[in-house]
C-alpha cells in the first residue's frame, strides 16, 4: 500500500486507518447485522430491551392518563 507523501502529511493519522482496515478481495454478499442481539438478527424483544433498558420507568401511560382526565367531556360523548 503506497499513500502518496502529500496526504501522509495532511492526515499522519491515515497511515494507521488504512493499516488496521481489512478489505476482502472475494465477492460476498453484504448483510445487516443487530449488534445488541445475540445473532445479529433484529427482533422486537432486543429493540425493546435496548430501548428500554431494565430500571427504567415508564412515565407515557401516566402522561397519557392524565391528559385524557383533562379532556371536557361533551354530553353527547358521554354514554351516561
Amino acid at each position: 500500500m503506497s499513500i502518496p507523501p502529500i496526504l501522509q502529511q495532511a492526515y499522519p493519522s491515515l497511515l494507521n486507518i488504512v493499516e488496521i482496515t481489512i478489505i476482502l478481495l472475494e465477492q460476498r454478499s453484504d448483510e445487516l447485522l443487530w449488534s445488541q442481539a445475540d445473532y445479529g438478527q433484529l427482533s422486537l424483544k432486543s429493540a425493546y430491551a435496548h430501548f428500554n433498558p431494565p430500571g427504567n420507568n415508564i412515565f407515557w401511560a401516566k402522561l397519557v392518563w392524565n391528559i385524557s382526565m383533562n379532556i371536557p367531556f361533551r354530553k353527547e360523548l358521554s354514554f351516561v
